[in-house]
């Protein structure tokens, strides 16, 4: 009884005895404390929760917790409210019956299951009482498997494998192999039939079954069999190739591929013939053993290695049995990307290039695998992520990369194949970034046709490396087919013989250079020049307003109402290509050489194209922006001026006037050249067109206006300029024989 209760009846009875006369003297005794009349307040007692006794289980099993043991000291009637406190981070279980005096629930995973436990007598909460049920997971039975039937000839030994038995859960297997089955008279017996490799000696011919059981120390498997057929021969039979089983490995694990299950019916002696089929095109990888029973390969890249074993019995070959070797890249290796393979002419200079490698903070180590022999070719700046090499003579020259990120790496390679003949770049999609002309050093041919006419022609270009200047030997037809636009070309192309020195170390001016109706802006890998500027102006020249042919005045190279031929509103009678021709018959590009390069960006940066008059080289329209890292097309900064309003008037000129002749509009709508202006920054490329990506130079061809180079950054070579009496043979007369929108 609690000491609250008894002081309560003590204090009563002490009232009972004053009222009945017993006690002190009634004037003298003491009367307990009394609530509203002198009812007695009788305190009470807090329950007390039981939980129950800690449980172990296995997982699946119902576990039933009971709070009967819970008491309450004033007899009241007690109410229960069980709860989870803690349990496993991903079980599902819970509680029935919750608020009853038992509950159950059943682990779904191993683990600890702490369960709480509060009592109220209708008054008050008992503290939480808390039992604990631990749940170990049930052992799975594992699985035995005897291997695969085999046939033999009477007399042989006869292996047996187990190797492909497996526990669920993991645990180590004990094996116990026995005869099911044998011919009438055998007396074979099992050697080491307790191991995963069991044998026996087919004594006579029949068949013997033999079974397999596996235990993992707890449970024992259901007994799989197996069947070895002893079957005499009298002629031989040829052997069973067993390279083993897939794998799937890490790039730069070394891999053991075994063919001891290989087998012979005669059971004559095997050797072995490994090779590898097919691996990824980056692997340099080679096995370690051709002719071993078990080899080892260590995967350089990520990928698929097929394997191929075929054994030999002395007399025949095997079939071929195949293993895959699936190479997974391991977590944060770095890719490393040697670039395509080149065909080149002996002599060049080879640009290799590991920038579109990808990793963090990566090293370069470049290798020349193999060169032909008698070569002298060594490797310039192997350690940096461009090297270069000497193609001295004819023959392959196999190179690698291998890029470092902390302890990871991964290997790429190419193969450079170099020729003393010329290199046919009939539609030739161009992917070499190698920035130096010299690395272009070559000849090399088209054969390509002029649609409209249905002529057929071949482009020659021929460069060749002196002192400090690339000379381009060419004849200006493309490598790609031509004229195939809404209307023919109004001068037919002819071969000319055109001759161009670019500098090979090309030097910064101290100002621009402005493009010029004298100047040939470039010069293409392809063999056709870059004119950019069309000659034909508004308002100069004899013919109607709007409908000029050819004339731009005295001061032909500042008039800013040169038309200009990319724009949509002009009729330059251009092919398919962004070119036509001259008067002369030269066909030239006026903008983007679709045909050259990839119009859309995709891994890799846009190739070299081109040089221009400054030796700068022109690039496609991709590159890597550093501060994304990603590839995307370079974006011109020049913008229309007054946002496409009103063209305003320029001292000493006509403004163009909408609906004058083929004059679109009164604005500044991109119709002529002077329509646009530079506003740095607008853009990723400057006033000229260009930017330095990796630390070098180059001018990009964008999708608006200037279109390829805006002016020059460098000093040009005089081959690119001609005089003024060469100006009209130069001239882009366009129209029905001219170049402008009519």
């Amino acid at each position: 009884m609690t000491r609250q209760r008894l002081l309560g009846l003590m204090l009563v009875s002490s009232s009972m005895l004053s009222g009945c006369g017993g006690g002190s003297d009634s004037g003298s005794g003491t009367t307990p404390n009394t609530d509203d009349g002198g009812s007695v307040v009788v305190s009470n007692s807090a329950p007390v929760a039981e939980a129950g006794s800690e449980q172990s289980v296995s997982v699946g099993a119902v576990v039933t917790l009971s709070g009967s043991q819970s008491q309450d000291a004033d007899g009241d009637t007690l109410s229960f409210e069980w709860q989870f406190i803690t349990k496993p981070a991903s079980s599902q279980s819970s509680l029935a019956n919750a608020t009853s005096s038992s509950t159950t629930f059943t682990p779904d995973i191993a683990g600890q299951y702490t369960v709480g436990l509060v009592v109220n007598d209708g008054t008050v909460n008992s503290s939480q009482d808390t039992v604990t049920v631990n749940a170990a997971a049930v052992n799975q039975m594992p699985i035995a498997n005897a291997g695969s039937d085999q046939q033999v000839v009477p007399g042989a030994e006869v292996t047996l494998s187990g190797a492909a038995s497996q526990d669920p859960d993991g645990d180590t297997l004990s094996y116990q192999w026995q005869f099911v089955s044998k011919p009438n008279g055998s007396n074979a017996a099992l050697t080491d039939a307790q191991l995963v490799n069991a044998k026996f000696t087919a004594d006579v011919a029949g068949n013997y079954e033999l079974g397999l059981t596996v235990s993992d120390g707890q449970i024992e498997s259901t007994q799989d069999t197996m069947t070895a057929v002893a079957q005499a021969s009298t002629t031989n039979q040829a052997p069973i190739a067993n390279a083993g089983s897939d794998q799937t490995v890490s790039v730069a694990d070394v891999v053991t591929v075994s063919g001891s299950l290989s087998s012979d019916a005669d059971n004559d002696t095997l050797s072995y013939t490994w090779s590898i089929v097919s691996k990824p095109s980056q692997s340099n990888t080679a096995l370690s053993s051709s002719t071993s029973d078990s080899v080892q390969l260590t995967p350089d890249t990520a990928g698929t290695y097929q394997l191929s074993l075929v054994v030999n019995d002395g007399k025949v070959n095997s079939a071929a049995d195949m293993v895959t070797i699936t190479a997974e890249a391991q977590a944060g290796a770095p890719t490393a990307n040697a670039g395509d393979d080149q065909s080149v002419t002996v002599g060049d200079f080879v640009a290799l290039s590991g920038s579109q490698s990808s990793g963090e903070s990566l090293t370069y180590q470049w290798q020349l695998v193999s060169k032909p022999d008698n070569s002298s070719a060594q490797l310039n700046n192997e350690a940096q992520v461009s090297a270069e090499f000497n193609a001295d003579i004819a023959g392959v020259f196999e190179l690698s990369l291998t890029v470092t990120s902390g302890t990871l790496s991964a290997t790429d390679t190419l193969k450079v194949t170099a020729s003393n003949t010329s290199v046919d770049i009939t539609d030739k999609i161009f992917t070499n970034e190698a920035v130096s002309c010299r690395n272009y050093e070559g000849s090399y041919f088209s054969n390509v046709s002029d649609i409209k006419r249905a002529a057929d022609f071949t482009g020659d270009v021929v460069l060749t490396v002196n002192n400090s200047t690339c000379t381009i030997t060419m004849n200006s037809i493309p490598n790609h087919d031509f004229n195939d636009g809404t209307a023919s070309f109004a001068t037919n192309a002819s071969e000319q013989n055109l001759v161009y020195n670019v500098p090979i170390t090309p030097t910064l001016a101290s100002s621009t250079t402005a493009q010029g109706i004298g100047t040939t802006e470039g010069v293409l890998l392809n063999g056709v020049t870059l004119d950019l500027l069309p000659a034909a102006c508004y308002d100069v020249g004899s013919e109607p307003i709007g409908q000029e042919k050819i004339g731009c005045g005295a001061d032909q190279n500042d008039n800013p109402w040169r038309y200009d031929p990319m724009s949509s509103l002009n009729s330059f009678g251009t092919d398919s290509h962004n070119a036509h021709t001259q008067p002369s018959g030269k066909y030239h590009y006026h903008g983007n050489p679709v045909a050259m390069f990839n119009q859309t960006c995709g891994s890799r940066s846009s190739a070299v194209i081109g040089f221009a008059a400054d030796g700068y080289p022109i690039y496609g329209s991709c590159f890597k922006d550093s501060s994304t890292g990603t590839i995307r097309k370079a974006t011109s900064s020049y913008v229309l001026k007054n946002n496409g309003g009103a063209r305003q008037a320029v001292s000493g000129y006509t403004t163009p006037v909408g609906g004058t002749g083929a004059v679109a509009s009164s604005n500044y709508d991109g119709q002529f050249r002077g329509d646009w202006e530079y506003q740095a920054n607008q853009g990723d490329l400057d006033e000229c067109n260009g930017m330095t990506v990796d630390g070098q130079y180059g001018y990009y061809v964008t999708d608006t206006f200037p279109w390829v180079l805006g002016c020059f950054k460098g000093n040009l070579d005089n081959s690119f300029t001609t005089g003024p009496q060469n100006l009209q043979r130069r001239s882009h007369s366009h129209g029905d024989t001219g170049e402008h929108r009519h």
